[in-house]
This record gives C-alpha cells, sequence and structure tokens, in this order.
C-alpha cells in the first residue's frame, strides 16, 4: 500500500497506527511506547485518498519527533500524549496540526507552515512554545495550557508569526512571557483569563508593532510583567477590562503610538500596579 516498508519489529500499538494511516483511524495507546520514528516515517508517506492522517491518543512517545524541512501532507494528531523529547518542527510544512492535550518538554516549530489549525490547547509545554516566523493558516490554539516554567524569558514565543484565524490562549498558564512582536493576525487575540508570570524586570505581554484585523482581548487576567502594545494596530476594541497587571517600579502598560480602532477599554476593576506609558 505505501512506497516505504515499515520500519523494523512494530509492537502492536505502532502497527495499528500503521495499518489505519491510510483511513486515518484513530488508535488509542492506552499509554503504550511508540517510536517517534515510527510517526516521522508514516508522516512521510504518500497515501492514496483524502482520509489518511497519523491520528494517535494517549501514546508514550519516544525518541525526538524529528519533522525539521519536512513536507507532511496528512494531517498529524497525537493527543494526549507523553512526549520523552520536544517535538521538533522547524521549518516543516504541515497539515492540520493537533498536540491537544499532551505534554511535552519543549515545542520547536519555528518558520513551521501550518495548512489549517496548530491546536496546542491543553498541553504542559516545560519549556514554552517556539513560533518565531510561522505561517499558519488557521488558528493557533493554546487554551488552558501550561507552558513554561524552565526558566526561559518566553512562554511562547511568536515573533513574526502569520496566523490567519484567532490567537487563543483562553484559561492558559504562562511562566515567562508572550512575544507577539511585528506577528500578524487575521482574527482575534483572546487572552481572556490568562495567567502570565514574567521574571521581574521582563515582558509579560509584547506585542509591539503587532496586527489584528479583530479584536484583541485579555479580561480576567492575571498579569505579573509589563504589557507593551506599541505600535499596535487592531481593527476593532482592546479590553483588559477586570485584569490585573502588576510592574512595580517600573512600565504596566504601554501603547504609545497604537492604532486601536475599537477603542481602548481599561475598567471595570481594571488594576494597575506600575507606570502608564503612552
Amino acid at each position: 500500500m505505501y512506497d516505504v516498508p515499515p520500519p523494523p519489529d512494530l509492537t502492536d500499538v505502532e502497527q495499528a497506527l500503521w495499518d489505519g494511516f491510510g483511513a486515518g483511524t484513530p488508535v488509542d495507546a492506552a499509554g503504550a511506547a511508540v517510536r517517534a520514528d515510527v510517526v516521522a516515517a508514516l508522516l512521510r508517506e504518500e497515501a492514496p485518498g483524502r482520509a489518511a492522517a497519523v491520528h494517535l491518543r494517549a501514546g508514550r512517545v519516544t525518541g525526538q519527533l524529528r519533522l525539521s524541512y519536512a513536507e507532511v501532507g496528512h494531517p498529524l494528531l497525537l493527543e494526549e500524549c507523553d512526549f520523552d523529547e520536544p517535538p521538533d518542527l522547524y521549518w516543516a510544512r504541515m497539515s492540520h496540526t493537533s498536540f491537544a492535550g499532551s505534554r511535552m518538554p519543549g515545542f520547536r516549530a519555528a518558520n513551521v507552515r501550518v495548512d489549517g489549525h496548530l491546536q496546542l490547547s491543553r498541553c504542559a509545554i516545560g519549556d514554552g512554545v517556539r513560533l518565531g516566523g510561522s505561517q499558519i493558516s488557521g488558528g493557533l490554539l493554546l487554551a488552558d495550557a501550561v507552558l513554561g516554567g524552565n526558566g526561559a524569558e518566553w512562554a511562547v514565543h511568536a515573533r513574526r508569526a502569520s496566523i490567519g484565524g484567532d490567537l487563543v490562549l483562553v484559561g492558559a498558564r504562562l511562566t515567562g512571557g508572550l512575544a507577539i512582536t511585528n506577528a500578524r493576525l487575521g482574527g482575534t487575540a483572546d487572552l481572556d483569563k490568562v495567567t502570565i508570570t514574567a521574571a521581574p524586570g521582563d515582558r509579560a505581554v509584547d506585542a509591539d508593532n503587532v496586527g489584528v484585523e479583530a479584536a484583541f482581548y485579555c479580561r480576567w487576567a492575571e498579569v505579573q510583567g509589563e504589557v507593551t502594545l506599541r505600535h499596535a494596530r487592531v481593527a476593532a476594541a482592546v479590553s483588559f477590562s477586570r485584569s490585573t497587571v502588576r510592574n512595580p517600579g517600573g512600565v504596566a502598560f504601554r501603547a504609545s503610538r497604537a492604532t486601536l480602532d475599537g477603542g481602548l477599554y481599561l475598567h471595570d476593576g481594571f488594576v494597575a500596579e506600575g507606570r502608564y506609558g503612552w
């Protein structure tokens, strides 16, 4: 059925994943180990029909998933999985990609191109997400994710990213900042109920020169560190209503020379500890 024979000594779960690839059949690993090399080999396959996909749930992915510079024409869904090593999607071209609910030490995908959504909701990623220069035709979905905590300055680094849909961080918890400087969003930036804890003196939200074609929401949020939107261009409202931004001794909120077509809303209990920079 495939151009390349399967790797030797497949486990039962790996064989099920291989056999189900052509139809995109979900495989529940129930905690069993699956070699990252097996997943990578499948993703480089040409399979007949439109339904082909790698769809694994609850697997323990061993070794590094190396897809740097790869051309992947089928969806990749590795959901509720545990990864030994950070997946490497550097400069890869991907179809719809989901790691929803997975746990991993890091996520390396600078300059990746995703034709569809990049789904990282409910993930726990110790070293955060590296997406600088990425191009995502759909949304970047990080709702309820737990990101950072291993000492990196940025829990989400997506400078110069181009996102065709929404950036969703609703309910996420970031240890380290969010960097979306010079990024372009075709939809909404939704940071409602986010918790961001930057190191003292660091930026919690670096959105200088960001372009957003809809609204920028960061309501009911708890932010430790500076929020900056200098030179930002937002086509609808920017709202930090009911949020708390703390940067004692420094600038809490900065929006100098920003163009906010729908206005700026800092009300309904908004609290800022620190200076304003206009």
